[in-house]
């Protein structure tokens, strides 16, 4: 079983599912359900995004291990440094490595909860600072 897959079957157990009504509740097949958790097949993004939401799962949690089970987002703050930080690469024309992106919206999401608003030329200086 992979990490992913133990965090996995964590969610699922702490719901109170069994593998075969968790793969009906998310919509997949249970052989694929089975697989994602044995690690033999990859999680799609789709389906962790779903699982966080639905099941209020922290995504650093779920994808890496770190921190805690329980998500304490707030889905618009995120939501707005998702965008902000893809329209900001787009509108420049980069592209850093995904492990890079998903810092930059970290911080930017730190930022924004800490009441902060953001620009063009504040997001240059995040971007300078973190690739």
């Amino acid at each position: 079983m992979s990490d992913i897959g133990k965090r996995l079957a964590i969610v699922r157990e702490r719901e109170g599912f069994l593998q075969i009504p968790f793969a009906h509740e998310l919509g997949v097949s249970q052989s694929a359900y089975k697989n994602y958790e044995r690690g033999a097949r990859p999680v799609p993004v789709s389906l962790i995004s779903r699982i966080c939401e639905d099941y209020g799962v922290s995504p650093a949690w779920l994808l890496l291990g770190e921190g805690q089970i329980k998500s304490d987002m707030n889905g618009a703050l995120v939501e707005g440094a998702v965008l902000a930080v893809e329209k900001f690469a787009k509108m420049k024309d980069l592209d850093p490595p995904l492990e890079r992106k998903a810092k930059i919206i970290r911080f930017v999401y730190e930022e924004l909860i800490s009441g902060r608003d953001f620009g063009d030329k504040e997001l240059k200086r995040i971007f300078n600072t973190v690739l």
